[in-house]
């Protein structure tokens, strides 16, 4: 199944499960325009759902798809590299 355009979305009523972009880039902790342009190029799945202005209504399940996605795209963190002990003098 290819990804939804809008007149394909289903309109659902906004309730404390969904979100507007604007609070999934804040919990995914990107700028809106990143989080569009991951839509756009089928980074992530379009939301499936839109509120009666045809804006994007996203699901707990659309929050964690960012999130993966993020995740993947930053390099895991560096450890530092353990100190090796000095090596002992020896004085001849």
């Amino acid at each position: 199944m290819g990804p939804l355009n809008r007149k394909d979305a289903v309109s659902a009523p906004p309730t404390p499960s969904r979100y507007t972009t604007q609070q999934v880039a804040n919990i995914v902790s990107v700028d809106k325009s990143t989080l569009l342009d991951w839509v756009r190029k089928d980074r992530i799945p379009e939301p499936r759902f839109r509120d009666r202005r045809g804006w994007r209504v996203w699901t707990e399940e659309d929050i964690a798809g960012a999130i993966k996605y993020r995740d993947r795209l930053q390099p895991a963190p560096q450890r530092p590299l353990a100190r090796q002990p000095a090596a002992e003098k020896v004085h001849t």
